[in-house]
């Protein structure tokens, strides 16, 4: 599929595999406020902002940054039972430690069982 995408996209001096519409880097701004946020608005996973349209309704807003999928994607190789090793390479974690910090938590405690 991606093979055929590259064949399809807007070619660039750069050679990307997702670039904007003329071939160029995408900026993470427009990334999140042209897609990942709409996207969140139309599967209604969103906040109010705090404030008030024309409509005198609650203006809404997109729950989840970006960074929010990074996380997403650890605790589902943590659900798969991925081991920890494994997960700090792929997150790309200097230490173990690291990961522990962060995902532990989400970690089986077998001593506990």
């Amino acid at each position: 599929m991606l093979r055929e995408w590259k064949l399809a996209c807007p070619a660039g001096e750069h050679d990307l595999v997702f670039p904007n519409g003329v071939g160029n880097p995408e900026y993470h701004q427009n990334i999140l406020n042209r897609g990942f946020f709409p996207l969140q608005v139309s599967a209604g996973i969103t906040v109010e902002s705090g404030k008030v349209g024309r409509a005198g309704k609650p203006i809404m807003k997109a729950k989840y940054a970006l960074h929010a999928l990074r996380h997403a994607a650890a605790a589902l190789f943590i659900e798969q039972a991925m081991k920890p090793k494994r997960i700090q390479a792929i997150m790309g974690h200097a230490s173990i430690q690291m990961t522990y910090d962060l995902y532990g938590y989400l970690l089986e405690a077998k001593d506990e069982d």
